[in-house]
């Protein structure tokens, strides 16, 4: 007799997204681990080998290019093929792939259902944050262990803590009072605020309800010169799509004479001209923990650009020697966008814009305006830009997302059955 196996599919669609979030957040040692990451895909694997999941080309053709880009690279620097990295990093692109392909089309509405109520539970916990600094710098004791050890090698963050609902930054100085959310850090937490504001606004029409009232406190307390820029293209965004021609004109008008305030704010205008100047003189600055030489997100980007003019191609995870023969020492710096330039060259980047022009049409709104088109691209490159997603969940789940045939256009909230027989 033939084995029957049952999934049920509350069991395994809430397993889907907690998987989802953990590695979204990036801040548990368990995405920083080769073993849990080989581990997580083999166990996707063989729940979609039961469900008899069937792949998509597209996971191949980028598989291909992947290690065609790795190939090059190695050609023209000859110093290692690192063969296991190469490999970590497709299974990292195959986690979130399975992970879609086995909850269905509803992910994403699941997804940002799931990411409310850890905004709305890190609010809370936020608030008390504030009340109390010093009882959650003593926590640091109880949950410093679930944080992955690279966010505590900051002097500045020595009582830096992670609880899945909340990451408590550690810091003693101004950014003490920046909310983290479930994110590593302040600006992680308004990059995912973004994205499902953006998601929450196109599905329902525009409306300000309390859910997205709770998504824009969240995103204000976490201080972020990204985030608030963001935050601006958003209120471009609601301008361009809801009322009347007049009320767009009331609200334009307002929105143009708070700019200037807003920008003058010390960590957004100020902080962008400070990060203007350190690149232009190539400032960077020493880590005592590690003594790496940390450089700004814009003095990243170039660096990033002089490396891909270089090589056009992308370096992939292949050592540059022109970097072991010139650099003395070592420079570390996060700009996402600068990172997927090194990784897969000006095709990467091209390809990125490409998938999130087509999950906007078929996620998103498949009627969107070219100009709400523009602008929502506009903001996750925005975010993309100051934070490392080159190796997350998250980028890979967007330009993923609208190559998988099952997702349908203008998907509904709608019941599915609670176990299947395969």
């Amino acid at each position: 007799m033939k084995p029957t196996f049952t999934i049920h599919l509350t069991y395994l669609n809430f397993f889907l997204i907690f998987l989802s979030i953990l590695f979204i957040s990036n801040t548990s040692p368990i995405t920083f681990s080769d073993v849990a990451i080989i581990a997580t895909f083999l166990l996707l694997l063989f729940v979609s080998i039961i469900k008899k999941i069937k792949y998509d080309p597209i996971v191949f053709y980028i598989s291909g290019a992947w290690i065609l880009t790795n190939l090059i690279s190695y050609l023209y620097n000859r110093t290692t093929f690192p063969t296991a990295t190469i490999i970590s990093y497709l299974l990292r692109m195959f986690i979130p792939y399975l992970t879609i392909k086995l909850f269905g089309n509803q992910y994403w509405i699941k997804l940002e259902k799931a990411i409310f109520y850890l905004t709305l539970i890190s609010l809370v916990i936020y608030a008390f944050n504030l009340l109390a600094p010093g009882i959650f710098i003593s926590l640091d004791k109880v949950f410093g262990n679930f944080a992955a050890k690279i966010y505590k090698e900051k002097a500045s963050q020595a009582h830096f803590w992670y609880a899945f609902v909340y990451t408590f930054l550690g810091r003693t100085d101004s950014d003490r009072f920046r909310n983290c959310g479930f994110m590593w850090e302040p600006g992680a937490f308004a990059m995912i605020l973004g994205i499902v504001i953006l998601l929450n606004w196109f599905r329902n029409n525009f409306r300000i309800d309390f859910k997205i009232i709770v998504y824009l406190i969240a995103l204000i307390s976490t201080f972020s010169t990204m985030g608030y820029i963001s935050l601006l293209f958003l209120i471009l965004i609601y301008i361009v799509n809801k009322g009347s021609l007049l009320f767009k004109v009331l609200l334009f008008l307002s929105f143009a004479y708070f700019i200037p305030t807003v920008l003058d704010q010390d960590f957004i205008g100020p902080k962008i001209q400070q990060y203007i100047t350190e690149a232009q003189y190539d400032q960077s600055f020493k880590q005592t923990n590690t003594g790496d030489y940390e450089m700004n997100r814009i003095s990243t980007f170039i660096f990033s650009l002089e490396k891909v003019f270089r090589l056009p191609t992308g370096f992939g995870v292949v050592p540059d020697k022109s970097y072991f023969k010139n650099v003395r020492i070592n420079l570390v710096g996060v700009n996402g966008l600068g990172g997927i330039l090194v990784f897969w060259g000006w095709f990467g980047l091209i390809f990125l814009i490409y998938a999130l022009k087509k999950f906007c049409k078929k996620i998103i709104n498949p009627d969107i305006s070219m100009i709400s088109l523009a602008l929502t691209i506009s903001v996750i490159l925005i975010s993309f830009f100051s934070n490392p997603i080159e190796r997350n969940f998250l980028l890979f789940a967007l330009i993923l997302t609208p190559f998988i045939k099952e997702f349908k256009e203008n998907i509904i909230d709608e019941d599915i059955p609670e176990e299947i027989n395969e």
